[in-house]
This record gives structure tokens, C-alpha cells and sequence, in this order.
């Protein structure tokens, strides 16, 4: 289990933006690129970039598999 201790400040500010971004996919009709600027990324391609070496998915293929 990892801690907010055991990660490099720019690790932990990097999950916390992509967590908050995944709830706003699965909350939200905003554009990935509103989502991206909301949660601190002014390049939506850079964001989409960060959240799938985070998450394994691009934003929109985890907003997609995970409608309810």
C-alpha cells in the first residue's frame, strides 16, 4: 500500500488530480478537456496522456466502460 509519505510530492498531486478527474468523468457530461483544465492540466492531450499512464485507460474509454 502506498502512502501520501512513500510518494514524491509530484506522484501524490498527480493521483489526487487524476482521482478527482475520474469522478468528474462518471459524474459529469463536461469535455475531457474541461475535466483536464478543472483538475490542473491546461493540454488536454498531456492530461488524457497522464490519466492513462495512471489509470490504463484514456478518459474516454474509462467514462465509457464505467456509465453506470
Amino acid at each position: 500500500v502506498m502512502t501520501a509519505e512513500s510518494l514524491h510530492f509530484t506522484d501524490y498531486l498527480k493521483k489526487i488530480r487524476i482521482n478527482k478527474a475520474q469522478k468528474f468523468l462518471l459524474s459529469t457530461n463536461k469535455s475531457i478537456a474541461e475535466i483536464g483544465k478543472q483538475v490542473g492540466y491546461s493540454d488536454p492531450n498531456y492530461f488524457s496522456r497522464v490519466f492513462k499512464s495512471v489509470v490504463g485507460k484514456s478518459p474516454n474509454e474509462y467514462r465509457r466502460g464505467n456509465q453506470a
